[in-house]
C-alpha cells in the first residue's frame, strides 16, 4: 500500500531552522540571473544549502555584476566577488564567463530570475561558507558573510 499524505506523521516533521553562525560546508543548489527591482541591474543569484547542519533553510546570495555605471573600484569589488564565487567552488573563471553568456541571452519573464538552466552545470559544486545572522524587523535571517577559499 502506498502512503498518502493522510498516512504521514506531519507532528514528527522537523521544521526548518537557521544554520549556526560560523563556517559550514555547503552545496550549490541554484544559480540564476537576477536584476534589482530598484536599480535594475544584474546579479548572480547563488542558493546554497547547508550540507552539515540538518534541517537548515537554504541561502541565497546575490553577486552583482560590474555596470559601464560603476567607477573603477566598485566594478573591481564586484569582480573580486565573483571571483571569489569561483574559487569557493572550485569553478573556473572561463567556465563562468560561458555561463553568464548563456544566461544573459536567454529569455525572461517579467520580475522572475532567469537563465537558470545556463547554470545547471554547476549545480551540486560544493564549498565552504562562514554565515553570520541578520535581524529585520525582528526576524533573524542566516546570510552569507564570505566563500571560504585555499588563497593561490
Amino acid at each position: 500500500m502506498n502512503e498518502s499524505l493522510l498516512d504521514l506523521n506531519l507532528a514528527e516533521t522537523p521544521d526548518l531552522e537557521n544554520a549556526v553562525e560560523g563556517e559550514h560546508s555547503i552545496t550549490l543548489s541554484k544559480m540564476a540571473l537576477h536584476a534589482s527591482k530598484e536599480s535594475g541591474n544584474i546579479s548572480i543569484a547563488t542558493t546554497v544549502k547547508v550540507t552539515d547542519q540538518a534541517n537548515c533553510y537554504s541561502m541565497t546570495s546575490y553577486s552583482g555584476l560590474p555596470t559601464v555605471a560603476d567607477d573603477t573600484e566598485k566594478a573591481a569589488t564586484k569582480r573580486r566577488g565573483l571571483k571569489n564565487l569561483c574559487r569557493c567552488f572550485n569553478i573556473s573563471y572561463d567556465t563562468l564567463q560561458n555561463c553568464l553568456r548563456d544566461a544573459l541571452n536567454s529569455p525572461r519573464s517579467g520580475n522572475e530570475d532567469w537563465g537558470d538552466s545556463s547554470f545547471s552545470m554547476l549545480i551540486g559544486s560544493t564549498g565552504t561558507a562562514i554565515v553570520k545572522h541578520e535581524e529585520y524587523q525582528g526576524i533573524i535571517s542566516t546570510k552569507i558573510k564570505t566563500w571560504v577559499f585555499d588563497k593561490d
